[in-house]
């Protein structure tokens, strides 16, 4: 890689079941019900949520609103209609969605914290990061900059057709990443959606451009919903299933 290239991450494996793993898919019991949607004839599939407080965002009105308007910005861009998602009580969303989609993918799309970062991976850990599993115990996991230093994804192609994700960073990250490049050629890292490892790369420049691409085996509705996650933006709070609010 030549100064200034630009970055290639490869995922090594679809991404489908990467949502499902890092969301709360794997660790809440969905509680569903088929019901008419607001549109006089379609049929939707309903959920609630809860927005839950992190040790640095606590949950509010403006939050509340953030993360609805997150969650439907991130099934809109998917093509998913009709879609509603709206405001229950201070804390908790209910969103439908039509009752022939994917439930799986759906709720992978919802509850997907949305955190794509690039972590240093010190040499101690190297034999112990697996791309599709979460980061070693013990592994320090600050980033070499925030997750949403990344400002744009979009649909793309690698250089043999294959889907893939441009990614482009704001110039805080770009001079970040250039800075810790400067002084680890030849270190690893990986690409971690979530603290999921997607990809363990080593180093081969010292200068990088602004611009970065996912590649791999990705099939073109993994693009799409990656792309739809990543331009929304990372959730502020966590989001977990509630059967306790009605959709009605």
């Amino acid at each position: 890689m030549s100064p200034m290239a630009m970055l290639r991450i490869s995922a090594a494996f679809a991404l489908a079941p990467l949502l499902t793993g890092c969301g709360v898919l794997d660790r809440l019991s969905y509680a569903r019900s088929t019901t008419a949607a607001p549109s006089p004839s379609a049929v939707s599939t309903c959920a609630g949520f809860r927005l839950v407080a992190t040790g640095t965002q606590a949950v509010t009105s403006e939050v509340q609103d953030e993360v609805r308007g997150l969650v439907e910005q991130r099934l809109r861009a998917t093509g998913l209609e009709p879609i509603e998602v709206s405001a229950k009580g201070s804390d908790g969303i209910i969103v439908r969605w039509p009752a022939d989609a994917d439930v799986t993918r759906v709720l992978g799309l919802i509850g997907t914290p949305g955190r794509l970062e690039f972590i240093p991976v010190p040499l101690e850990f190297v034999t112990s990061v697996y791309v599709g599993s979460p980061l070693p115990t013990g592994m320090d996991a600050k980033p070499i900059f925030p997750a949403d230093r990344i400002t744009s994804a979009t649909e793309s192609t690698d250089l043999r057709g294959a889907p893939a994700v441009d990614l482009t960073l704001d110039a805080t990250a770009a001079r970040l990443l250039d800075l810790w490049a400067a002084d680890h050629y030849g270190d690893a890292f990986v690409i971690a959606l979530d603290g999921s490892v997607l990809s363990l790369l080593s180093l081969n420049a010292t200068e990088l451009s602004s611009e970065a691409q996912v590649v791999g085996r990705l099939a073109r509705e993994d693009v799409v919903d990656l792309v739809a996650i990543l331009n929304a933006g990372p959730l502020p709070t966590g989001l977990e299933e509630d059967g306790g609010i009605p959709c009605e």
